[in-house]
């Protein structure tokens, strides 16, 4: 005798760190759940999760993907979204009904509104849901990396006993301001 499972339920997902809104200093880890129970005991498990990062860019932050303005990362580089959804557009993550993406701690850019959303596959092979939809649920948080030195800028010359302007600025690992320091 042979056992299968019919299952043409749709599992489910969700993004759990980061929190919606939030200010991170570094982020390593988009963290998340998916369950494929709404027909247990006939269900077929969570196979795989996918997530996807998308950056704004700082002419939009409107918390929906803009083509020709927004980035997303593919995995290696954040890359100009020219048409939607791009082909390398969602990263596997490990895990399964509780998941993490891969590593991203000093990927971001400093003072970016970023949106995330997850997608479940089940053993069925049943998606989350079709494509890539531009309206949410997205996951939108910020992160600003603490300042890794300072520029000062003076002017070229000074005369002595004159008070001078200084100007002091915070800089991060990318060159960016620092908006911790």
């Amino acid at each position: 005798s042979n056992t299968f499972i019919y299952d043409v339920k749709r599992p489910t997902s969700a993004v759990v760190t980061p929190i919606e809104g939030a200010y991170y200093e570094d982020l390593a880890y988009i963290m998340g759940t998916a369950a494929d129970i709404f027909s247990a005991p006939n269900n077929s498990g969570v196979e795989q999760v996918h997530i996807c990062i998308i950056m704004e860019s700082t002419a939009t932050e409107n918390g929906i993907p803009d083509v020709n303005s927004d980035f997303y990362w593919n995995g290696s580089t954040w890359t100009l979204i020219t048409s939607w959804p791009p082909a390398d557009l969602w990263i596997l993550c490990t895990g399964k009904t509780s998941w993490s993406s891969p590593h991203m701690g000093g990927k971001w850019r400093s003072g970016r509104w970023y949106l995330t959303r997850s997608r479940a596959t089940d053993r069925a092979g049943n998606l989350e849901f079709d494509g890539a939809p531009l309206t949410g649920p997205w996951r939108r948080f910020s992160v600003t990396l603490p300042a890794a030195s300072f520029v000062v800028t003076a002017p070229d010359a000074g005369v002595a006993g004159e008070l001078i302007s200084l100007t002091i600025e915070a800089v991060d690992v990318n060159g960016d301001r620092a908006r911790n320091y």
